[in-house]
């Protein structure tokens, strides 16, 4: 029992931190579902620009509608492949909606959807995709924009950030929660609305549902098997250390070695 226990949670952190550092920002609405993918966009031109300023990188502008058909198929192709969502992490992914704010549209000479302007540090356009492309090519593109763009600095708050994300995506993978937990509390810290924070609250939020279910589970062998129990406690005890569920397997785990003693 004990050893299933432990496989369904690994089963489930294997792919946690792929998803989580794959996923959107969480403010996208059911309106763009299927025009994001796993590309964590801001949405709105002003948001998108404000974090573009925040953070130090260049901007990826995505103007696109709801009702666009070929803008679906792009992101079902594009925005969901691994690679692209690699080749895009220098910039800001950002959705304008071309129904709703028109001044951008007009600024940016947008005729038709979807279309995409790969912008630098200084705001200028330095490559563009017009229609639907294929991956290949959209990936051709980014190459583009990256080598135009050059070096992107970021700004010394948004690197505190970036470090910690990146502390938090290795100790996930590693599935050292501890470590995770502390590069999220860092996150949260700097206390910017970002898809960062998101994320950060979002894989707290799983790991403290693993940590819930590791100690259902556990709690279930205590009449049957207590030994075993008390080891489980005491592994999430261990493996969950700076959550409440933890400090409670660990109560539990010599609460039970106390009665077997």
């Amino acid at each position: 029992m004990r050893n299933k226990t432990l496989l369904r949670v690994v089963a489930v952190v294997s792919t946690l931190a792929t998803a989580l550092f794959a996923a959107g920002d969480g403010k996208k609405g059911p309106d763009w579902d299927h025009h994001t993918g796993k590309i964590p966009f801001v949405i709105g031109y002003e948001n998108g620009m404000a974090e573009a300023k925040f953070s130090g990188k260049p901007a990826m502008l995505f103007f696109t509608t709801t009702w666009c058909v070929w803008c679906k198929k792009l992101a079902g192709e594009s925005f969901v492949d691994d690679s692209v969502v690699k080749d895009l992490m220098p910039f800001v992914p950002v959705l304008v909606d071309g129904d709703k704010e028109g001044k951008w549209v007009a600024k940016y000479k947008i005729q038709g959807y979807p279309n995409i302007r790969f912008l630098n540090a200084r705001g200028e356009v330095v490559e563009s995709v017009t229609g639907y492309v294929a991956t290949d090519e959209f990936r051709k593109t980014i190459a583009s924009a990256v080598q135009k763009v050059g070096e992107v600095k970021y700004t010394s708050d948004y690197q505190k950030i970036a470090d910690a994300s990146t502390k938090l995506a290795g100790a996930l993978q590693q599935k050292q929660y501890p470590e995770a937990l502390t590069a999220i509390g860092d996150i949260e810290k700097a206390n910017h609305q970002g898809p960062e924070l998101t994320r950060a609250r979002k894989a707290r939020s799983e790991i403290e549902g693993l940590a819930a279910n590791a100690f259902a589970e556990a709690e279930a062998l205590v009449k049957s098997d207590p030994q075993k129990a008390a080891e489980l406690f005491g592994k999430i005890e261990s493996d969950f250390k700076g959550l409440e569920t933890a400090k409670k397997a660990g109560a539990q785990s010599r609460k039970l070695a106390a009665k077997s003693s």
